[in-house]
C-alpha cells in the first residue's frame, strides 16, 4: 500500500468512528456500568477483525465465491444451534418475514461483493469501504425519521469520502 492509501484507511476508520455516535449521547455515559450487550459488542469487534483475516486467506487461496458461499451458508444453522445452546426462541412477526428474507439476501449479496474485493485488492482498502454501513443508517434516519446529523457525524461523513478518495491512489 502506498502512504497515501494507508492515509485514506486512517481517514475511513476515522470516519467510522465519528459517524457511529452523538456527542450528547457521550456526556451521561457511565463507564462503570456499560449498558447491557456491550461484552456482545466487543466480541463482534474481534470476531469480524479475525473473519476478515480468514476470509482474505480464503479468498487468495480458494477464489472469491467459494469461502464467502460456505461461510455465508453455515451462518443460518449456527445461529440457530446458538439460540437452541442458550435456550432462546428466535422469533419475529410473519408480517416481518419478506424483509427478513430480503435483508438477508441483500447481506449475502453484499458479502459476495466483499469477497470479490478482497480478491481483486487489498483487504485493507477493502474491509474499511465495507464499514460505510453507519453513513447509510444515518441518510436513512435523516430521510425517514427526520433524524438531526451532528457536527461531528457530518465530519465523519466528510472524512469518509476524503479517505475513499484517497484510496483510489
Amino acid at each position: 500500500m502506498t502512504g497515501t492509501q494507508l492515509a485514506g484507511v486512517a481517514l475511513v476508520i476515522c470516519a467510522v468512528v465519528l459517524v457511529s455516535f452523538k456527542w450528547r449521547d457521550l456526556r451521561g455515559l457511565r463507564l462503570k456500568s456499560l449498558a447491557a450487550g456491550v461484552d456482545y459488542a466487543l466480541f463482534a469487534l474481534f470476531a469480524f477483525g479475525v473473519q476478515y483475516a480468514i476470509v482474505d486467506y480464503l479468498v487468495s487461496e480458494l477464489g472469491w465465491f467459494l469461502p464467502i458461499f460456505f461461510i455465508k451458508s453455515f451462518s443460518l444453522p449456527l445461529l440457530l444451534f446458538y439460540s437452541r445452546a442458550v435456550r432462546q426462541k428466535i422469533s419475529f412477526p410473519k408480517s416481518a418475514a419478506p424483509f427478513v428474507v430480503t435483508i438477508g439476501l441483500l447481506e449475502f449479496l453484499a458479502f459476495l461483493g466483499y469477497g470479490l474485493g478482497v480478491n481483486s485488492e487489498y483487504t485493507a482498502i477493502v474491509a474499511p469501504i465495507t464499514a460505510f454501513s453507519p453513513i447509510v443508517t444515518i441518510a436513512l434516519a435523516k430521510i425517514f425519521f427526520k433524524e438531526t446529523v451532528e457536527a461531528n457525524q457530518k465530519i465523519g461523513i466528510v472524512s469518509f469520502l476524503l479517505g475513499l478518495v484517497l484510496l483510489s491512489f
